[in-house]
């Protein structure tokens, strides 16, 4: 079994299924059969609130991830695009400096992330009518953060890359580790210790963590798994943006020699 929660899930469907073809077809059954005997030996019920849909847990992973992905494959086609046609050289030649080229790529494609992220965060919630508790606006502000988070990720592989095919490469590369170890089939803390702290290494596992409280429990900004989220983002910003910098400016001094 390869996700403990959902086959026991599948479990009680089942039996409950199970038992109530039994006491439909009560008739044809003989009479040594008893029809609780395919019960459960335990009676499950929920007081209060149900427990969380596998729909509304997944929300806040799939679009984060989404986002952060597609906005890096943009972003780095683009620029790998205008690094093969010779545009960056030529700004390189008019004296443009490595940090005014990352700046305006990035300003220009944080007006597609802000759409994008207003559209998958409308569908999300009003669209597929997931429920959420707590602010929209907070989840929409994480949501363009990882979007950004994307871009600056994208700009890094083409910054490392030579071609687009190396792009999708190193792209597909980190998605299926951000998909298994970010928490977004299955929460975080379910993991083993060794694969949690990994886990938490990724730049959209505290992120994914606050928008499901946010949704879920209606957790504030200054909640302090809120402000986890939003300082992993920004702080995993700043460390990609210092290595594309870093690296810019490394190719520079050897080009010079």
């Amino acid at each position: 079994m390869t996700n403990r929660e959902t086959g026991l899930e599948l479990e009680v469907a089942l039996s409950d299924f199970q038992e109530v073809i039994w006491i439909k077809y009560g008739k044809l059954q003989t009479a040594e059969v008893d029809p609780r005997y395919y019960r459960l030996p335990i009676s499950i019920s929920y007081e209060g609130e149900k427990p969380t849909r596998k729909v509304d847990f997944v929300a806040p992973g799939v679009m984060l991830v989404m986002t952060f992905f597609l906005h890096s494959g943009l972003t780095s086609s683009v620029i790998i695009l205008e690094r093969n046609s010779g545009l960056w050289e030529r700004n390189s030649v008019l004296g443009v400096t490595d940090y005014e080229i990352v700046l305006s790529f990035l300003l220009v494609m944080s007006f597609f992330a802000f759409l994008n992220s207003l559209i998958v965060v409308g569908t999300v919630y009003f669209l597929y009518s997931v429920p959420c508790e707590g602010s929209l606006v907070l989840v929409f502000v994480l949501v363009f953060l990882q979007s950004m988070n994307g871009e600056v990720f994208g700009f890094l592989c083409s910054v490392i890359a030579k071609s687009i095919t190396q792009v999708n490469f190193i792209n597909l590369g980190f998605y299926y580790p951000f998909i298994h170890l970010s928490g977004v089939v299955t929460s975080i803390d379910s993991m083993s210790p060794g694969i949690r702290y990994i886990g938490y290494l990724f730049p959209l596992t505290l992120a994914i963590k606050a928008v499901r409280k946010i949704q879920s429990k209606g957790y504030g900004l200054f909640h302090l798994v809120v402000v986890a989220g939003f300082v992993s983002t920004l702080v995993w910003t700043v460390i990609l943006s210092c290595m594309i910098l870093g690296i810019l400016a490394y190719r520079r001094v050897r080009m010079r020699k």
